[in-house]
């Protein structure tokens, strides 16, 4: 999966993120089939073998083929949801995460960044002129 700048969406949920929360579904199904298949409930255990396989069709269709696709994505989950923290506490960070971004030809993305980095430093602002208005 190309990372793209749907994270930064108002620190909206991201492609890494996306994978990792359909892996856990995945995994949570597959666990819900077996327990339903252990208390003889053999259509919960159908169903919930159909909603898993349905899940890793859809991982498959977005380009995942394996677990080491799943580590990686996991991993740029928490770099995605890093640098949104990051972003949030000090959006100077951002422009300086848009400028490299930009010398590494990633011209929309660091728009992204440097859009959400705006929003966040309009925030703090708006924070401080509340603080000293009171």
């Amino acid at each position: 999966m190309a990372a793209d700048a749907s994270a930064f969406h108002d620190g909206g949920i991201g492609p890494y993120a996306t994978v990792v929360r359909l892996t856990q579904a995945a995994d949570r199904l597959r666990d819900l089939a077996t327990e339903a298949e252990d208390r003889g409930r053999i259509a919960d255990a159908v169903r919930a073998t159909l909603a898993e396989s349905r899940t890793l069709a859809t991982l498959f269709q977005l380009g995942v083929k394996g677990g080491g696709e799943i580590e990686q994505a996991k991993d740029a989950a928490e770099l995605e949801a890093g640098v949104v923290a990051l972003v949030r506490r000090a959006p100077v960070a951002g422009e300086v995460i848009a400028a490299e971004l930009e010398s590494r030809g990633r011209d929309a993305l660091a728009g992204q960044v440097r859009t959400f980095a705006q929003r966040c430093k309009a925030v703090s602002e708006n924070e401080r002129q509340e603080i000293t208005n009171v």
